[in-house]
């Protein structure tokens, strides 16, 4: 696909690709139309099948009335949507990197907390590496870096073999659904 959409595709941010995920951005609402006709022709010419049904545009700022329609079909309009693990809204939030970097680091450590006795992860984190550390200010190791957030979410270790609860932990509060930044 990104070949074939080569010369269509606008300098980063305005179009991302991901595996079969495409993000257009532009400054108005026709000229979101216009590409996103162009993309689904392109798609068509090479056989490939855009899915207007699931196709969702936001619109940043004010809404207004009105949508985008491709082949005279009408594009859904969302207030928020999800792309890449981020929740994004048309106030233009997304979760600070900070919050969705402790998250994934937390879900990573309750998948290795849960997974098994002998799985290359849960043994990396029983290593005990022989030797003195240099001098100064030792380095932040993984495991100092896990304390410190399990810490902040009130967390313990024992919490990772709940999903449901551990999922809960871990879940920061996204300031594009909230209106607000995680604690």
């Amino acid at each position: 696909m990104d070949t074939i959409t080569a010369d269509l595709q606008s300098p980063h941010p305005w179009s991302l690709l991901f595996t079969d995920d495409v993000f257009l951005a532009s400054e108005t609402r026709a000229v979101t139309q216009r590409d996103t006709q162009l993309w689904k022709d392109r798609l068509d010419e090479y056989g490939l099948r855009l899915n207007i049904k699931k196709i969702e545009y936001l619109e940043g700022g004010p809404q207004t009335d009105g949508t985008i329609s491709i082949d005279n079909e009408e594009l859904k309009k969302t207030e928020v949507f999800r792309y890449l693990g981020s929740v994004i809204s048309h106030h233009g939030n997304v979760a600070p990197i900070k919050e969705k970097m402790l998250e994934s680091r937390l879900q990573w450590y309750g998948h290795v907390v849960r997974s098994a006795e002998d799985s290359v992860a849960k043994t990396a984190t029983r290593i005990d590496p022989v030797g003195h550390r240099p001098r100064g200010r030792p380095k932040k190791r993984w495991m100092d870096r896990i304390k410190e957030d399990l810490k902040i979410v009130n967390a313990s270790p024992e919490d990772a073999l709940d999903r449901p609860k551990w999922r809960r932990l871990c879940q920061r509060a996204d300031p594009a659904i909230a209106g607000e930044t995680p604690g």
